[in-house]
């Protein structure tokens, strides 16, 4: 259980880092929304 739990979490983290990546190059707004959080 821990394993599967802790690839999904890897799997998210990845997908949400290349996103935010993307974010960060297409939207400037989403920078104030991080630096909000």
């Amino acid at each position: 259980m821990w394993l599967v739990t802790g690839f999904v979490l890897v799997l998210i983290l990845a997908h949400s880092a290349r996103f935010l990546r993307g974010a960060r190059r297409l939207r400037p707004r989403l920078r104030r929304i991080e630096l909000a959080f």
